[in-house]
């Protein structure tokens, strides 16, 4: 993938670190702008137009053996009050993106809202979904944890609000649960 630099600079991206590549019209003009990790990008020109830092990206930690890629995932969806934007979810991390410049990254920002799992960033692969039936969309981490300890977690920007959060040993009972009553049916 060809990238433009913040100098202006092209260069090409050939790390195996990659995110997988999503479309979405951040700032809703008509036209779809392309994200991966924490980073958007003009869709008809490549040129970079925000950056989300040292913030989350939706990364997974346990494949990293040299036979293995890394991978993120990240959401773009309307997750806040505000109908005339959309914002992006990686992680930990939920991006208040706001992209008036579509020749590059000045004028343009990305404003994470962080959240704290038992202390620690957990960053992993994002999904969405309306969790507690409220209407409003929340943000699910499937996380591997740094300490090997598997963790599945969800959160609201609304309240930035941690209300679900299932350790390995847990995921492992509800699972065992949800089979037995599928084989009792």
């Amino acid at each position: 993938m060809d990238v433009q630099r913040k100098n202006g600079s092209i260069f090409t991206y050939k790390r195996k670190f990659v995110g997988l590549l999503g479309l979405a019209d951040f700032n809703q003009d008509g036209i779809p702008e392309i994200y991966t990790n924490n980073k958007i990008f003009n869709a008809q020109t490549g040129v970079l137009l925000a950056d989300g830092g040292v913030n989350g990206i939706g990364f997974d930690f346990s494949n990293r053996r040299r036979w293995f890629y890394s991978k993120t995932i990240s959401v773009a969806a309307q997750l806040d009050s505000d109908i005339n934007d959309l914002e992006l979810a990686a992680g930990y991390s939920i991006y208040k993106v706001i992209i008036t410049n579509i020749n590059g990254i000045n004028g343009n920002s990305m404003t994470p809202i962080n959240i704290v799992v038992n202390g620690e960033y957990k960053d992993g692969f994002t999904s969405i979904a309306d969790i507690n039936s409220d209407g409003i969309l929340d943000v699910v981490v499937s996380s591997p944890g740094f300490s090997g300890q598997a963790v599945l977690y969800a959160y609201c920007i609304i309240n930035n609000t941690l209300f679900f959060y299932l350790k390995q040993d847990q995921l492992q009972l509800v699972i065992s649960e949800w089979v037995r009553q599928q084989l009792a049916n």
